[in-house]
């Protein structure tokens, strides 16, 4: 009898823990791992704050804890986040390794956010919208499946704004290389390319871009 009642107990202890871990504050979490992270509101289970990461403050960072079974991991979390105009959603789990594991993951805005107009040598308006079904992170991007960029009416606004048609990109990592494809999705442009490369070498692009018979005169010129 003595023993049954105190496996409970345990399980009684252990669950208690758990609920005082997941119950802290997650400010004091942050401190102590030292996340880049301020305006910290809400315990670890759930709660938001604003990142930095490199000249980028990031607000409206948004996490909820979600239960994994012990075989998947430590733990996992539902992530929200919107800067700029853009916004980002997917789920993060933590492996037993020390892994991050991404999926379902989607980031999608405008072209013309301050976020990315500083980085544009020329003024491009459209929206653009990436998705990626899984990605794993262990010391960099170890591995990504199935990612597609797309870029919805894209127009050079130089004077009459320039349309350049639907474009697309599917890209692949696997063990720290990356392999992209490029495309047109319909539109004036004709597009055709490739994205090879890894985090030591760099990437490399090449690409074909041209108009197609019945794009406007503007376009063709600018291309030829």
């Amino acid at each position: 009898m003595t023993r049954p009642i105190l496996g409970w107990g345990l399980v009684a202890l252990l669950l208690y823990l758990v609920f005082l871990l997941l119950a802290l504050p997650a400010q004091r979490v942050a401190t102590w791992a030292g996340l880049p992270l301020s305006e910290v509101r809400g315990s670890l289970w759930q709660g938001t704050a604003t990142l930095h990461a490199g000249r980028e403050s990031i607000r409206n960072v948004r996490w909820n804890l979600q239960p994994v079974w012990p075989w998947q991991g430590v733990l996992g979390a539902g992530v929200e986040a919107e800067h700029l105009g853009w916004q980002a959603a997917g789920d993060l789990r933590l492996g037993w390794s020390g892994a991050l594991h991404l999926s379902d993951a989607t980031v999608s805005g405008p072209l013309d956010s301050p976020l990315l107009a500083r980085r544009m040598p020329l003024p491009v308006a459209g929206q653009a919208r990436l998705h990626i079904p899984r990605a794993d992170w262990q010391g960099g991007l170890a591995s990504a499946e199935g990612v597609v960029l797309e870029v919805f009416r894209p127009r050079v606004m130089l004077g009459e704004p320039l349309v350049l048609g639907d474009l697309a990109a599917g890209i692949e990592v696997k063990e720290g290389r990356l392999d992209g494809r490029l495309r047109d999705t319909g539109g004036p442009l004709e597009l055709a390319g490739r994205l090879q490369g890894d985090a030591r070498a760099g990437l490399a692009f090449e690409a074909t871009l041209k108009a197609r018979p019945d794009a406007p005169a503007a376009l063709a010129e600018n291309l030829a």
